[in-house]
């Protein structure tokens, strides 16, 4: 967990108060007959009202990363809920599957989405729900030694209501390959 507190300042205003929070937790169990794993997670960062003065919205201090599929993360740690369950499992042979299942809300209906440091994507106060949508993805990876790997997925995001139509996200794949000196 994290916890902001202090002023925040734009380039030509003074201080606001800023106090923010974020917090992420696992829950996970390795079956002992099987090297199968199953995890559930909750990730929350508070979000703030525009309209007011004082900052309630987290700052993640950095663009939303790569999660352990090697996807990138579709929401910033900002203003968000994130709820996910997700399996891994080695199969024909050396290769680890992964996938995944995730479900995101605002934090606040008052304040916007994040992707990363900028200004928020979009911004719907008169949305019915703050339910963005859901994320399925899926991945497999494998180690050739000690010194190569290879992975590749593809992710599906699913739109809730509070995205519109034209909101950048719908879904992505990937492929690597890494050679280690």
């Amino acid at each position: 967990m994290a916890l902001q507190r202090g002023s925040h300042s734009e380039f030509n205003g003074p201080a606001a108060p800023a106090s923010a929070w974020a917090g992420y937790w696992e829950l996970g169990y390795p079956f002992a007959s099987d090297p199968a794993r199953i995890r559930f997670s909750y990730t929350q960062a508070s979000g703030g009202n525009l309209g007011q003065r004082r900052v309630g919205t987290f700052n993640d201090l950095h663009a939303a990363g790569f999660n352990d599929c090697g996807f990138f993360e579709p929401f910033a740690w900002r203003n968000i809920r994130n709820l996910g369950a997700g399996g891994r499992k080695t199969a024909f042979g050396k290769w680890n599957l992964t996938a995944e299942f995730h479900i995101y809300w605002l934090a606040s209906l008052k304040d916007g989405v994040y992707v990363d440091e900028e200004p928020f994507l979009a911004f719907n106060p008169d949305a019915g729900s703050s339910r963005l949508g859901s994320r399925l993805l899926a991945g497999a990876q494998r180690n050739f030694g000690p010194h190569c790997e290879t992975a590749f997925g593809y992710a599906k995001f699913f739109r809730a209501d509070y995205l519109k139509p034209g909101t950048a996200l719908s879904h992505s794949a990937f492929i690597s390959w890494t050679a280690r000196l």
